[in-house]
């Protein structure tokens, strides 16, 4: 995969990221700092990514898709109050594998997606009575 200058600014950006990124976020950040990239070439930029490894798309139910550096598998919390996601890196889906595979033998799993819904840490202590 060549690297462009539009490519490594991408992946500068999943770098110093705390959190996934969808298209959209990616667009807005890009746009500041200069580059107008076609939103198809920002989605297949993405899938060559993911399909080499560098990135993996995050599930989240009815949210748009979202992208994020390629770790050890994690789940996602999204709040209930203001729509962000965050990675639950201090929770290793991988721990818990081995007692999953016991319950369901004769079947493999080739893939996991955890995510919580509720409240993150910002909102939480802002409703604080």
């Amino acid at each position: 995969m060549g690297k462009t200058k539009l490519s490594v600014m991408v992946q500068n950006l999943f770098e110093t990221s705390k959190s996934p990124l969808s298209v959209a976020d990616l667009l807005e950040v890009l746009q500041r700092q200069g580059q107008a990239p076609n939103k198809t070439t920002l989605y297949r930029m993405l899938d060559r990514f993911c399909a080499a490894g560098v990135l993996r798309a995050v599930q989240v139910p009815g949210g748009a898709a979202l992208y994020e550096k390629h770790t050890t598998p994690h789940g996602h919390l999204l709040c209930t109050q203001c729509d962000t996601v965050e990675c639950l890196s201090d929770i290793p889906m991988h721990s818990f594998l081995p007692n999953v595979q016991q319950k369901m033998p004769n079947k493999q799993i080739e893939s996991m997606h955890l995510s919580f819904s509720g409240t993150c840490k910002k909102c939480t202590s802002s409703n604080t009575f």
